[in-house]
């Protein structure tokens, strides 16, 4: 992510790494429950092929996170919402935060407990969120999409004008 994530944005647009980040984030959330399968039928090196790829695919999936701070510095008018905004950004994710392991850890009992999924309903959950995220992602504002070419020309139209 350090060095991937400059790279990325320079290249394309904050909101494209966010989209690719998106589209990556259910695949990962789909691969825990085939390592655990994996383990299940003592395919050991298949599983430590597959966990190593699915940890460096979530390393890289952080990148949303920084994106998304990104797309909130874009959005803002000025630095007193940006302020504002980023407060209800973080009260937010820190609310879910507190609630999602109790939420997740009820799910995973009851995926258990119910054999639903072999035992996987939580990672199913999660992956059908992740997907939700690909919908949501693709009304994000003109705006916050950070393209720092269309930006750079706009400065330079300025300029000249």
């Amino acid at each position: 992510m350090l060095f991937g994530f400059p790279y990325l944005q320079r290249k394309t647009s904050t909101g494209t790494v966010l989209r690719i980040c998106c589209i990556a984030w259910p695949i990962e959330m789909a691969l825990y429950p085939l390592l655990n399968e994996l383990l299940r039928a003592n395919l050991r090196a298949a599983f430590w092929t597959a966990a190593f790829t699915t940890i460096f695919l979530g390393s890289g999936i952080a990148m949303s996170f920084a994106c998304i701070q990104l797309c909130l510095n874009d959005i803002a008018p000025s630095p007193a919402t940006l302020a504002t905004l980023n407060a209800v950004a973080l009260t937010i994710n820190c609310g879910m935060r507190a609630v999602a392991p109790v939420g997740m850890a009820s799910l995973y009992a009851v995926g258990v407990k119910g054999g639903w999924f072999d035992g996987h309903l939580g990672w199913m959950v999660l992956t059908f969120m992740g997907l939700l995220l690909n919908i949501s992602v693709r009304w994000l504002p003109a705006k916050a999409e950070g393209d720092l070419h269309h930006a750079a020309k706009s400065n330079d139209e300025e300029a000249e004008g």
